[in-house]
């Protein structure tokens, strides 16, 4: 099975995930992880913590956590996913598709912080790690001419993407034509300082929440988390 972009979306975006596990001293996350015969590493997880208790795993830990599927499949020391096992909603997820998951769970999280940032402990480090912005930008003789977003009071916003499906709702809304270039959050945030702009938008046209910065924001996120 090819899992679908909106499918992607949806699972790693689940609000939340009851998995086994338990916190630690200081509050960090120990999983619980099943081994299936042939040695294959499993984390299980639920969409409901009934479906969970009346599961009664725990895997090599007690207790369960609930995190959110943002988090889940950011997490590392499994080769599977069950999600919901032995229910007629179960689905299984390893290789490239748990791979493709921990991608989403990337967007998913900036998105939030760009959505909901009082949701975030820090919303502008989350801006400036994010390692998968796209821009678009149509050939020029010296450099590449980066696309901005469409903006009603004629302000110069450079339009930024958190994901392919995202670059497709501006394509389509503008009629833009281009090249999408991937950039991490640290270079695509310095090349801006030097750019001729009022500031940038994410996700302009969707499908995710859309959101304008002025571009005295862009310092705030350089040196977000920095000591």
């Amino acid at each position: 099975m090819t899992l679908e972009t909106a499918q992607l979306r949806q699972i790693a975006g689940h609000p939340s995930y009851w998995i086994p596990g338990r916190a630690g001293p200081t509050g960090e996350p120990h999983v619980g992880v099943l081994r299936d015969a042939d040695g294959t590493r499993v984390l299980v997880a639920f969409r409901t913590r009934a479906a969970a208790t009346a599961a009664q795993v725990s895997g090599d830990v007690g207790g369960l956590l609930v995190a959110s599927g943002s988090h889940v499949f950011r997490l590392r020391g499994f080769d599977r996913v069950d999600i919901d096992p032995g229910s007629e909603d179960a689905e299984s997820f390893s290789g490239d598709e748990l791979g493709a998951l921990g991608v989403w769970a990337e967007i998913v999280a900036v998105e939030r912080a760009v959505e909901s940032p009082e949701t975030v402990d820090d919303p502008f480090f989350a801006l400036r790690t994010f390692s998968r912005y796209l821009v678009v930008g149509q050939d020029a003789e010296d450099a590449p001419d980066l696309m901005l977003a469409p903006d009603t009071a004629g302000r110069k916003l450079l339009a930024v993407f958190t994901s392919e499906d995202a670059v497709d709702a501006f394509v389509r809304e503008t009629g833009a034509t281009g090249v999408a270039t991937t950039l991490p959050g640290d270079e695509l945030f310095f090349a801006m300082r030097e750019l001729p702009i009022d500031g940038f938008v994410v996700n302009c046209c969707g499908p995710a929440a859309t959101r304008a910065f002025a571009k005295g924001a862009v310092d705030r996120i350089l040196t977000a988390g920095r000591s």
